[in-house]
């Protein structure tokens, strides 16, 4: 009977080495990389989920916001983007701001755009008298 080569020589001797070995599923080797899985999900804390630094932060802000002093009354304190001197106290929840012209035509156009609840608002023009701004 010829011996087979190549291939179906290979098949066999592989099928003759996996059916003589008892394969059994017991105690993890070292080299057992599913053993640290198991490791793992034992040292493991239950599910906890982490609010965003994000969220930590505005409630900051919203349990206890900054107080400010102007005029011998404490106001809410807020931080505004621009020089000292532009900013001047407005009704109830506004403040004025010098008027830039530039500033005032992007606010316009972001008027219609996605983000338009983060944009402020220009309501108008109020002339100071003593200034004259």
């Amino acid at each position: 009977m010829p011996r087979s080569c190549g291939y179906e020589e290979y098949r066999r001797s592989v099928q003759l080495s996996v059916s003589a070995r008892k394969v059994e599923y017991g105690e993890a080797s070292s080299d057992d990389l599913s053993s640290d899985w198991d490791e793992a999900e034992e040292q493991k804390e239950p599910n906890k989920i982490k609010p965003s630094a994000w969220k930590k932060v505005r409630n900051v802000v919203h349990w206890s916001p900054f107080v400010q002093t102007y005029k011998k009354q404490k106001y809410p304190w807020i931080q505004l983007a621009g020089h000292q001197g532009n900013f001047r106290p407005g009704g109830q929840g506004t403040i004025l701001k010098k008027l830039n012209c530039d500033e005032e035509k992007c606010f316009n156009e972001l008027v219609g755009d996605s983000i338009n609840r983060f944009v402020p608002v220009v309501k108008g023009k109020i002339v100071e008298p003593d200034t004259g701004e």
